[in-house]
């Protein structure tokens, strides 16, 4: 069964060996040349591995790899029972409460990833999944991740994410303002990356200026 599909993958519902379980498997690009496009799809698969190795060594939550096939460009991995964080902002919309524990758990999340040198590359919450009790929050869709220490390249992912909230939902000012207190606590290196931020902000501003 199809859950998703985007520009370089489609996502299904399966299993394997009896547990609930997602394969991605990465579209091949008929443009390319063959054996460069084996070459760029085998490169990006393993460094999605590689991220979700890295997330499950510093204990951030993310899906266990089940199996990975490179010459049919699919990663199998483990289905997560919750929630897209996007679907629970929605259905608990104004509700102080929950939208307060959604800021520190994502904060939580994200610190700690950053903190261990991990990029996202598209962090918005439909690559969040809430578990049924509230309780953990788990990062989906390392697609576009990469390792990085560097301020900026946090700063960068924190602003796709702030963009993202407000583009999905415009009256998120009070949550976004919890997430970034907490995140600014949380996370060891945040007077950096915040101070980054205000730079990639004020960026993107000229650029919404000048079309």
């Amino acid at each position: 069964m199809i859950i998703s599909q985007g520009a370089e993958a489609r996502v299904y519902k399966t299993d394997f060996y009896g547990k609930p379980a997602i394969e991605k498997v990465r579209f091949q690009k008929k443009y390319r040349h063959p054996t460069l496009d084996a070459k760029i799809l085998s490169r990006q698969i393993n460094q999605e591995v590689r991220l979700i190795h890295r997330c499950l060594l510093n204990d951030i939550p993310v899906p266990c790899i089940y199996n990975i096939d490179k010459h049919e460009y699919k990663i199998c991995m483990e289905y997560i029972e919750g929630d897209k964080v996007k679907d629970v902002l929605l259905k608990h919309n104004g509700e102080n409460d929950i939208e307060g524990l959604l800021a520190l758990k994502m904060a939580e999340v994200l610190a700690k990833m950053h903190d261990n040198g991990i990029i996202h590359g598209d962090l918005t919450t439909s690559n969040m999944i809430m578990s049924p009790d509230l309780q953990t929050l788990t990062l989906i869709d390392f697609g576009l991740g990469f390792v990085s220490k560097i301020p900026e390249d946090k700063a960068v992912d924190l602003y796709v994410f702030e963009r993202a909230m407000i583009s999905t939902f415009p009256s998120s000012a009070k949550l976004l303002s919890m997430f970034f207190e907490s995140y600014t606590k949380i996370s060891k290196h945040s007077a950096s990356v915040m101070n980054r931020l205000a730079d990639v902000r004020l960026r993107g501003r000229k650029r919404d200026m000048t079309g």
